[in-house]
């Protein structure tokens, strides 16, 4: 099967960590021995908002010079492209932050999924955004890569002294929903208890360099406002990473069973309580967390092979059955 991923969201020069989980899907498309390639069409809107409409002549040419079977498209913005030609099939994944953003865009997704043969949603938490049903299926992580490494060398190489707690806030600190001026918020009532707290973030980083800063932090501390289901929880848990977190999107049902998890509402001083509580659990070796085996890139190629076919094969069910 041929595939052409659509999305706008994809690594850059400039931005290593941006969609990381789609180039790491593409990879894993592209190993698959049922798909014969996977062509990938990166729609920068972050750049200039016009390359949207731009993308629909260079989707048009993409396919005239290289023919598929179905097109992947990532996010509902990019969907409603791939649905404007009604030659090539087009499954759309959703990525929460399109459904619940903002109305305009809600809009957007939904004239896609009326048009998409298939569509899926990485978050249950969102799914009841989406005009029907769809498939869930989350995106996923690589455990040959994201498995616990050396923590000596890794905090070394980040600067994490051996008195001090290192704290990972899981995204960029100018990214609104993420909430950074929680995470400082529980940095300073911690430093006012007496610990020395080491700061990390997780932001302009090759991938291959995530599971050392991974090692590197005691504790991931996500504060976010809103999320879907975040692939750094999904890294954490295959790293052994212990997790404190918002109730937001999918993190609890994602953390349910995990052995050094908390997730509760945000609350500067419970908050801190649970991050002390959890670095204190996590400081013998490290060991995947059980849990991530459901997220393995394995378990979630071989279910989004299986839709795609479908789907090339005009074998898509039009109600998008879900799955678990």
């Amino acid at each position: 099967m041929r595939v052409l991923t659509m999305t706008n969201m994809y690594p850059t020069d400039a931005d290593p960590a941006f969609g990381t989980f789609v180039a790491d899907q593409v990879a894993a498309l592209r190993a698959h021995p049922r798909i014969e390639r996977c062509d990938v069409l990166f729609i920068d809107g972050r750049t200039n908002r016009w390359n949207y409409a731009r993308a629909i002549v260079r989707m048009r040419r993409a396919l005239a010079r290289h023919p598929v079977d179905v097109v992947h498209a990532h996010y509902g913005l990019t969907g409603a492209i791939a649905t404007s030609q009604r030659r090539v099939p087009a499954v759309v994944t959703y990525h929460t932050g399109d459904l619940e953003l903002s109305r305009w865009q809600r809009e957007v997704s939904g004239i896609a999924y009326r048009l998409a043969a298939d569509n899926i949603c990485v978050s249950r938490h969102a799914m009841d955004r989406l005009p029907g049903p769809a498939h869930h299926l989350t995106c996923g992580v690589d455990t040959s890569l994201f498995v616990p490494v050396d923590r000596g060398a890794a905090r070394r190489h980040f600067g994490v002294g051996a008195d001090e707690v290192a704290l990972l806030f899981p995204s960029s600190p100018d990214r609104p929903k993420k909430a950074y001026p929680r995470f400082a918020e529980v940095v300073a009532e911690l430093r006012r208890r007496g610990l020395a707290i080491h700061e990390l973030h997780l932001r302009g980083l090759r991938r291959e360099q995530v599971p050392a800063i991974l090692a590197a932090a005691d504790v991931m501390v996500m504060t976010s406002l809103q999320e879907g289901a975040p692939v750094a929880v999904m890294e954490a848990l295959a790293c052994g990473l212990g997790i404190v977190a918002t109730p937001v999107g999918d993190v609890a049902s994602m953390l349910d069973g995990a052995r050094n998890a908390r997730v509760l509402p945000f609350e500067v001083a419970q908050f801190a309580d649970a991050v002390a509580a959890v670095a204190r659990d996590g400081t013998g070796a490290r060991s995947a967390d059980p849990q991530s085996e459901r997220f393995s890139t394995e378990v979630v190629t071989e279910r989004l092979v299986t839709i795609l076919e479908r789907a090339a094969g005009a074998g898509a069910d039009p109600a998008g059955a879900q799955c678990a």
